[in-house]
């Protein structure tokens, strides 16, 4: 400190007591640091003193983006899924794996939300839930998948093994399907409408839906990219004080800064 006879007031304004202090009594509540003492100081030897401030603020953005998949599916009924249609598309084949036995059937009117999605679907034999559907006795269907995602659930609407009601218990919610099908092929001219359920999953890595009996159906996904944005802000504040006394002129200079840090996620399909 500056001597025994000098005592910073903590006040809003600079002032200062000229009367004798004792040594104990300079602490944290009498001297605001180093600059403000200096300060006190000087204006107590009966100097003038001016203050100026200044203020700034820096922000910097990083973005970073991550896009989900529909990775695989599988299930306790005995059947297997297969990826090799890479994408959702009218003319697609409902179901590769079924060509051999002249079922040839294709999308029709696939909606926008699923086209150039990732589609996987059922092996050829057994079909999935065929080897319960005699004594309708329960299965697992298992998706699994990398977030952020959108996964798509299509069914026949007579062969959806309980999809439905799954669907509904676990918060998948109803799309618009109009004119969505499986078209007539070689061995059926029937054409079948098909139902679509949705799902946005923004963590994990499955989800398992408890069916029964047989799912005539597919899984395919839509695209979810997150872009984070982290912010760092910084505020720098100066404050420059000026003394002038008689024989000198004293500047004290103190800077503070404060940083802060903002994280926020936006998804777009």
């Amino acid at each position: 400190h500056f001597g025994s006879s000098l005592a910073y007031n903590s006040g809003a304004s600079p002032s200062c007591n000229c009367g004798v202090v004792r040594e104990g009594d300079f602490n944290a509540s009498t001297m605001r640091g180093f600059g403000a003492c200096v300060a006190a100081a000087l204006i107590c030897l009966g100097a003038a003193s001016t203050q100026n401030r200044s203020s700034a603020v820096h922000k910097a953005d990083r973005r970073l983006q991550s896009c989900g998949s529909l990775t695989a599916a599988t299930d306790t009924s005995g059947s297997s899924w297969q990826s090799g249609e890479t994408t959702m598309s009218d003319g697609a084949l409902t179901n590769p794996m079924r060509r051999r036995y002249g079922r040839d059937y294709t999308f029709v009117n696939v909606p926008s939300y699923l086209a150039d999605g990732t589609y996987i679907y059922s092996s050829a034999n057994p079909w999935p839930g065929a080897s319960s559907s005699s004594n309708n006795a329960e299965w697992d269907w298992t998706i699994s998948y990398t977030p952020p995602v959108t996964i798509y659930i299509f069914e026949e609407a007579s062969r959806d093994a309980g999809v439905e009601a799954a669907a509904a218990a676990g918060g998948w919610t109803t799309e618009d399907a109009t004119g969505f099908q499986r078209s007539a092929g070689s061995q059926s001219s029937s054409v079948v409408d098909l139902r679509v359920w949705s799902k946005a999953f923004y963590a994990g890595d499955q989800v398992t839906l408890t069916l029964n009996n047989l799912l005539v159906g597919g899984v395919s996904s839509g695209l979810i990219c997150e872009t984070t944005t982290l912010t760092t802000t910084t505020a720098t504040t100066t404050t420059t004080t000026t003394v002038t006394t008689t024989s000198s002129t004293t500047t004290v200079t103190t800077t503070s800064t404060v940083t802060s840090t903002t994280l926020t996620t936006t998804s777009t399909l």
